[in-house]
């Protein structure tokens, strides 16, 4: 992401109007690609990717492990890996205001506050908690770990264990959702910071 001067973005925002670069249509350009997130994770070395536009992004409900779409002016998505060892997406989305892009990022930090532990009717047991030392990137910034048990298969302790770090970044219309997975192994933060800072950067 481009740095744009804090005295413009202010001014843009009073004036109710995206800076420039946000008054584009959000392309792969603004998500980190297959190069940058094997740099991050090269464990993804050899994945197939998924990439999709769209014109609205997934959101998490009031109903604990429920997400509805919202709409969105557009949005790109770009994932290697996927639920089965590890895994790292990054979606981005530019909304139509401000107002709206706020919204889609309090929906994540009410998941955190209201659905700290829950049981799907599955029977998957979900445990979420908050990250700490996000780095300071966008307007808004937050992050959550979810961890997952599931009876499907199991770990050494006779449990399956999945762990999704989940940051959200939002910058004027813009909201950015990045993740990283990991199947029975912790998800290694420094790593996650990584990913934060380079979706950050090409968010715009």
């Amino acid at each position: 992401m481009s740095a744009l001067a804090v005295g413009a973005l202010t001014a843009a925002l009073l004036l109710g109007s995206a800076p420039p670069a946000q008054a584009a249509k959000v392309t792969k350009k603004n998500v980190p690609g297959r190069s940058a997130l094997v740099k991050i994770f090269p464990e993804l070395n050899g994945e197939l990717p998924e990439k999709y536009a769209s014109d609205e992004i997934w959101v998490p409900t009031k109903t604990c492990g429920d997400h509805a779409p919202v709409v969105a002016k557009s949005a790109y998505s770009f994932s290697l890996g996927g639920y089965v060892d590890s895994g790292a997406a990054v979606e981005v989305a530019a909304f139509k205001s401000v107002k709206r892009a706020k919204s889609a990022f309090r929906a994540y930090k009410r998941v955190a506050k209201k659905c700290s532990k829950f049981t799907t009717s599955s029977g998957r047991k979900f445990k979420v908690k908050r990250l700490d030392h996000v780095p300071k990137v966008g307007e808004q910034r937050f992050g959550m770990l979810k961890i997952e048990r599931g009876p499907l298969l199991t770990d050494h302790r006779g449990r399956h264990v999945d762990r999704v770090a989940v940051v959200v970044i939002r910058k004027g219309k813009r909201l950015a959702v990045a993740q990283a997975y990991r199947e029975d192994a912790k998800v290694p933060q420094a790593r996650v910071k990584k990913l934060v800072k380079v979706t950050a950067k090409k968010m715009r």
